[in-house]
């Protein structure tokens, strides 16, 4: 979304793209393997702050990886 003063774009506001969409695949993937013991995790921010993408990697004791 290319206006900075929409809320997806606003720091303040809670916007960027983990906020808005990444906690869906994150929630998930805890309720199937449960807490992981390390993550590993990027992002690309934009011009206001947000996160614009978020790349995490989790790993588990038990070596099971949902890569």
């Amino acid at each position: 979304m290319a206006d900075p003063a929409h809320r997806v774009n606003a720091r303040e506001l809670g916007g960027g793209a983990l906020l808005d969409l990444g906690i869906y695949p994150i929630s998930f993937a805890a309720h199937l393997f449960g807490t992981p013991e390390t993550i590993q995790a990027s992002t690309r921010f934009q011009a206001g702050g947000a996160d614009a993408q978020v790349a995490t990697i989790f790993q588990y004791a038990d070596g099971l990886d949902p890569r």
